[in-house]
């Protein structure tokens, strides 16, 4: 739809200014137009024209909702663990957890002592060994038989490193 300066115009008199809103910024917006006479004495001019230029393509009279997103929220770097993690069928709160897991953002104890917290160091499940990612989730005896139990099952090694584990 194309409007020209005419549009906004009822007679002599800015449509806005009709308008009860007490809205600071629709007062603010009728203050700063210019008198309508002023407007009327360009009527022979031609109207002026909104072209829209997103980064580096170029600018054009056709707004583009998609090339916008795509310009303000660029693609990241695709992983080999992506289909492995967001797959349908998920369970989301698992998801979550290996995406964290795959990023190194899970907060294990090794984690949070290098943040300078105050926690003992000790594996929560064994408390045998430090607590890290791969021990949390491979070298814990504890998560060692929930492997073995659910591999066994399918009839499949468990894996020995979470890279391992998401690869496939």
């Amino acid at each position: 739809m194309y409007w020209s300066r005419l549009d906004a115009l009822l007679g002599n008199q800015w449509r806005i200014s009709l308008s009860r809103s007490r809205s600071p910024i629709i007062q603010l917006l009728k203050d700063c137009l210019p008198p309508t006479s002023l407007v009327n004495r360009l009527e022979d001019a031609d109207d002026d024209a909104y072209l829209w230029k997103i980064g580096d393509r170029q600018a054009s009279n056709v707004f583009s909702t998609a090339h916008t997103w795509d310009h303000l929220h660029p693609p990241g770097i695709g992983v080999e663990w992506y289909d492995s993690v967001w797959f349908s069928g998920r369970i989301p709160k698992h998801s979550f957890i290996t995406w964290l897991n795959a990023r190194h953002k899970l907060q294990t104890r090794d984690r949070m002592i290098r943040w300078n917290m105050v926690v003992p160091p000790a594996c929560l499940l064994c408390n045998l060994e430090d607590e890290t990612r791969q021990h949390l989730f491979f070298d814990c005896s504890y998560s060692a038989d929930i492997w073995k139990y659910f591999c066994d099952k399918a009839h499949v090694s468990p894996p020995n490193l979470f890279d391992d584990g998401v690869d496939g």
